[in-house]
């Protein structure tokens, strides 16, 4: 009864990201685009991983430039986020960083970043991390389903921005991505309503 309890869920969350993810695809699923502080959505998104930093041995580091604004969904990208940062901490080992923060793109958009300290991701994958179901060689069968990223890149593109990822040979993963920029001198963002949601 255990085992079945347990794959009823992780089919009926399996099913609630293809839905979510069709949803987003299809244009149905509209972002409630608002100025955000960037330093405010970063501040959130660490505090709910700092505790697993500390369980696991993995450092969280947040860099910053400025006071970004941009132009997004908080829950949506808190989500983006929360689905990179928890991808970074699974493939990073005890006392490296992963390290989360923003920079300037250009004058229209801002550009977030993950970056972890991991074996990297091989060469010929790099063009399918973001397609659905994809599974590098080296995940688990408890990884997860592979929807994590393709979701994350159709929110990313439901905002006007664009979604990369870059692994040099030598070793760890910096997924990137780009929003719009607000106004400056925007108010704070009201707090989100839920903790970063992974699906991977």
């Amino acid at each position: 009864a255990r085992v079945i309890e347990v794959e009823s869920r992780r089919l009926l969350h399996l099913l609630d990201d293809l839905l979510d993810l069709s949803r987003i695809e299809s244009g149905q699923q509209l972002m409630d685009a608002a100025d955000v502080r960037v330093s405010e959505l970063l501040s959130h998104v660490t505090d709910v991983f700092t505790m697993r930093g500390e369980e696991t041995g993995i450092r969280l580091a947040v860099k910053q430039e400025g006071d970004a604004v941009v132009v997004a969904d908080f829950d949506r990208i808190e989500q983006v986020l929360g689905n990179l940062i928890d991808n970074a901490f699974r493939h990073s080992p005890a006392g490296r960083t992963v390290t989360v923060g923003v920079r300037a793109a250009n004058g229209d958009f801002v550009e977030l970043y993950v970056s972890d300290e991991g074996g990297g991701i091989p060469r010929e994958d790099l063009p399918r991390v973001f397609d659905r179901f994809y599974r590098s060689k080296e995940e688990t069968a408890g990884s997860g389903a592979g929807l994590g990223l393709a979701i994350s890149r159709e929110i990313v593109r439901a905002h006007g921005g664009e979604i990369r990822v870059e692994s040099p040979a030598g070793g760890g993963t910096t997924f990137a991505f780009t929003l719009p920029a607000g106004n400056r001198r925007a108010g704070t963002t009201p707090p989100a309503r839920r903790g970063p949601r992974t699906a991977d």
